[in-house]
């Protein structure tokens, strides 16, 4: 499990532009502006602000020339993220029970149809072999980084087995953790105690899923 973040404030100092002090917050810090929707939209947007208070400020100490962690709030108020994998695993498991209605394969570029057996919707996917790729009516490689369901039995339909690496997003691999900041890039340190203190909040989490479970067994 997991969770996104983003910058609350940066402060550098005036003289030699070091990064003096840096809050990171939850995603889902602060609120949304009031939904426009009405009681006949289908699709209501989801909330993407729940005024999480989960934090985390870090500090330079001048004197070591070290960060260190002044402010932090570990506690979320809402449900953590699915790992990309499993999100991933989603996909391809409904890929599984997608059947393609049409298709047109004339040329290098092909035009799929598709829709799942227990469901009335279809998704328009078109496919290009000369450079593998797809692209899917639903967006949500466009929205979310992940191919769709659709897109993944496409790409098997035109007997591609390996997922492009077009397909793969710098965001999900390892090296996502190294971020350029303007012409500043942040110290690798400070992005080691954040993955450190995030990485000790999911234990947590886990662990506290496994021992409330464990007591529904004794009981």
């Amino acid at each position: 499990m997991g969770f996104s973040v983003r910058k609350n404030y940066t402060n550098k100092s005036k003289i030699d532009k070091q990064i003096t002090s840096i809050r990171y917050l939850c995603s889902k810090n602060g609120h949304r502006r009031k939904d426009k929707c009405d009681h006949l939209t289908k699709k209501p947007r989801p909330d993407t602000r729940t005024d999480c208070h989960s934090r985390m400020g870090i500090m330079l100490n001048r004197e070591i020339g070290k960060y260190y962690v002044h402010d932090f709030v570990p506690e979320h108020n809402h449900l953590l993220h699915v790992p990309a994998f499993e999100r991933f695993q989603d996909e391809w498991e409904k890929s599984l029970g997608i059947c393609v209605k049409q298709r047109n394969e004339l040329g290098t570029t092909h035009e799929y149809l598709v829709a799942s057996y227990d469901e009335a919707s279809e998704y328009k996917v078109i496919g290009d072999l000369s450079n593998q790729t797809v692209s899917c009516n639903c967006k949500k490689f466009e929205t979310f980084g992940i191919l769709c369901s659709h897109a993944l039995k496409v790409l098997d339909a035109m007997d591609i087995k390996l997922i492009p690496e077009i397909y793969i997003m710098k965001r999900w691999t390892r090296g996502a953790k190294e971020e350029n900041l303007g012409s500043t890039t942040i110290d690798v340190e400070v992005y080691s105690i954040f993955f450190i203190y995030f990485s000790s909040l999911i234990i947590l989490v886990l662990l506290k899923f496994i021992l409330s479970y464990l007591r529904g067994l004794q009981t």
